[in-house]
């Protein structure tokens, strides 16, 4: 089991954008993984712009309302929610949205009756759950709610030569 997308910060407002120089650079060695384009401010035309410059092949959203302004973008749709209560998850319209990232900073742990709700919305639309597993858990948690994908963050790494 390997990677098979990984996401770049393509919000200029955002401490961890990714200019298209670097963007080239990086996708230019890697093989194998698809592309997405990570969007938490910016405007559809913004991300219309973005996309002409950086061509990526994924677009990952947090605002459910773009995914209807994004229709005519034909790129899969990642809508990534941040999760502050599970129970919440059943009142998001997702019905556009290709694949679905949920995180949360706020919730360490999944209760026995949150898990159906997880897995419901698993079995629903292919769902990257990237919040509350352990070593200790994550195989339970994986039978009990498949989800498409665990995320992971990356860090920003440091060369101290």
């Amino acid at each position: 089991m390997g990677a098979e997308y990984i996401g770049f910060q393509l919000d200029e407002t955002n401490e961890k954008f990714v200019d298209v120089t670097t963007y080239t650079a990086i996708t230019g060695w890697l093989e194998g993984v698809k592309f997405v384009g990570e969007f938490e401010n910016s405007t559809a035309a913004q991300i219309f712009k973005k996309y002409t410059q950086y061509n990526f092949e994924v677009v990952q959203i947090s605002n459910p309302t773009q995914l209807l302004e994004l229709a005519s973008l034909q790129i899969p749709k990642i809508l990534k929610i941040e999760v502050q209560n599970i129970q919440e998850l059943t009142s998001i319209d997702y019905s556009k949205a290709n694949y679905l990232v949920l995180e949360s900073s706020s919730i360490d742990n999944i209760a026995e009756k949150e898990v159906k709700v997880l897995k419901e919305l698993c079995q629903a639309k292919p769902t990257v759950l990237g919040f509350g597993f352990s070593d200790e858990n994550i195989n339970d948690l994986l039978e009990k709610i498949k989800p498409a994908g665990i995320a992971l963050k990356g860090g920003t790494e440091n060369s101290q030569c």
